[in-house]
């Protein structure tokens, strides 16, 4: 390694010189000999570790774009992902993109905060601060980035009156739903009533359930894989198959006897369905299909529910104002499995989050409430037995 000073614009500044396996490379605009002597023996320390310096000349902007290069080209993720992704880094680069990442601090992530506030919602802030800290933790990983000045940096945290307000369909409303599906689907096709019966038994997303082909489900064992979902794009009806939401997002769900029994009187029904069509339903065909036996449209089901609702007798909108929809049925399964004392790491699992901060984040109000019943009922059992 070596230091060597050089003129710009009139002032004097330093690089050095180093090799990396086997490779010359170069570092310049160290504005004192000190500065660059520093960087000299931090490079030398990490290339002994084989471990890659931060170009001092590197902006935030610039990695950034180059990260979502990598994105876009590697990961099997959506076109409306890609798109959120791209607004999110969008706001990091107009403001603070020119800033270097070697200079990178989390005060600067925090003056973004509090410049954007204004501008946008929580949620949305701290979605945009996930993705940054993301993206350099990448550039670590792939020996790109010395360090991630963010790995320990909190994301905005979310107020109490901001977080989504979680609206299960109680246990009587739960059996109104299901006899209002079977009804319906009693006039028209058992397709209706296995789409709310499945949401409700397994807590899978629309998407995981339109992607669902009879490949992934085993009825001698009772359980079913989730290892894709249908994705649609922002004004599209027609859906993409897609790699599930997160990596967590490929899980086994085990399911009931009973489960398996409704699924068996459906699939006897869509295999009769295709012989009419000259159709033999295989493996990989859609468990939820069009009359065509293509996957189902986006909007396939918007209108059918909204009649199963009125029909059932549920209310339509939900005490705290917003309109019910299929997705609560998700989250109605997830209570039901805490009512039922599943603990927090296996609804995690059954739920495909990526860990049980973000299960307990959505559901945690419940767990309280219902460790609270348990708590004293505990208490009334000791107290019966003195």
């Amino acid at each position: 390694m070596s230091t060597h000073s050089y003129q710009k614009d009139g002032k004097t500044f330093y690089r050095i010189i180093f090799r990396v396996n086997g490779k010359q490379k170069q570092r310049r605009g160290y504005k004192t000999k000190v500065e660059a002597k520093r960087a000299e023996r931090e490079h030398l320390i990490l290339t002994d570790k084989e471990t890659a310096v931060t170009n001092p000349r590197l902006t935030l902007g610039e990695y950034l774009k180059k990260w979502f290069d990598g994105v876009e080209g590697t990961r099997d993720i959506g076109k409306s992902q890609k798109q959120r992704i791209a607004q999110h880094l969008e706001h990091i680069i107009s403001n603070i993109g020119e800033l270097k990442v070697k200079a990178l601090d989390k005060s600067d992530v925090i003056q973004l905060r509090n410049k954007l506030q204004s501008k946008l919602a929580p949620r949305t802030i701290k979605q945009m601060e996930i993705i940054l800290k993301a993206a350099l933790a990448d550039g670590v990983d792939e020996n790109l980035l010395t360090r991630n000045p963010l790995q320990r940096f909190k994301t905005n945290a979310i107020p109490f009156h901001d977080k989504k307000k979680i609206e299960p369909f109680q246990p009587n409303e739960q059996t109104l739903l299901l006899k209002a599906a079977k009804d319906y689907s009693d006039n028209h096709d058992p397709r209706w009533f296995i789409l709310v019966y499945l949401a409700l038994h397994t807590g899978m997303r629309r998407g995981e359930l339109f992607a669902l082909q009879w490949q992934h489900i085993n009825l001698e064992r009772g359980f079913i894989t989730v290892e894709q979902s249908m994705e649609y794009s922002k004004g599209e009806a027609h859906g993409q198959l897609k790699g599930p939401k997160s990596r967590a997002g490929n899980r086994t769900i085990y399911i009931t006897e009973k489960c398996c029994d409704q699924i068996t009187k459906y699939q006897l029904w869509a295999k009769e369905t295709g012989l009419k069509f000259r159709k033999a339903v295989g493996d990989n065909d859609f468990v939820l299909f069009k009359d065509n036996f293509e996957p189902l449209n986006k909007s396939a089901f918007r209108s059918r529910w909204q009649t199963i609702l009125k029909t059932s007798g549920v209310n339509l909108i939900s005490p705290h104002g917003d309109p019910r929809r299929l997705h609560d049925l998700r989250h109605t399964h997830a209570s039901n499995m805490i009512y039922a004392g599943l603990n927090i790491k296996l609804l995690q699992e059954r739920m495909g989050h990526s860990t049980a901060s973000i299960t307990l984040d959505v559901y945690g109000h419940i767990f309280k409430k219902e460790g609270e019943a348990q708590y004293l009922d505990a208490l009334s059992k000791w107290e019966a037995v003195l």
